[in-house]
């Protein structure tokens, strides 16, 4: 991920790029690749998600539910959730597998800036500004 708004996969081994991703419109902030090894999520200060398939490079999709940049990506593989944090101060919280988004969180009194998840997806602690970390208790999610 990039301020030169590009993704930029790597062969581990040789040290080569392989793949150049273009398609955001400002920095790229923070990456997710999902359990199954097929699609890589992007947060940008664009205000975008988007969705790529790592197989061809190529951009399947653009979630554009926030409205100021987004800072953070995390996977939740126990619970099969994409949860992005955002300076508009919400956690979204998006099924990957279908790619929609099926709960906000608001409440957070700057921009979230980071976040973890617990293993069970339970529980959100999210950070951003001076001195302040909010635990977040989220709704049950089926899977």
């Amino acid at each position: 991920a990039s301020a030169d708004k590009t993704i930029k996969i790597w062969d581990i081994n040789t040290g080569e790029v392989l793949r150049t991703l273009k398609g955001h419109d400002s920095f790229v902030n923070s990456l997710a690749i999902s359990p199954d090894g097929q699609r890589l999520f992007s947060a940008s200060a664009d205000n975008t998600i988007k969705v790529w398939n790592l197989d061809t490079g190529e951009e399947v999709n653009s979630l554009n539910d926030h409205t100021n940049y987004v800072e953070e990506l995390a996977i939740g593989a126990n619970c099969k959730k994409l949860f992005s944090g955002s300076a508009d101060k919400t956690i979204k919280v998006w099924d990957f597998a279908n790619e929609k988004l099926i709960y906000t969180l608001n409440g957070f009194p700057n921009p979230i800036e980071y976040f973890a998840i617990s293993p069970d997806c339970q529980t959100i602690a999210t950070s951003g500004g001076k001195k302040i970390i909010k635990l977040w208790q989220v709704p049950q999610l089926s899977n």
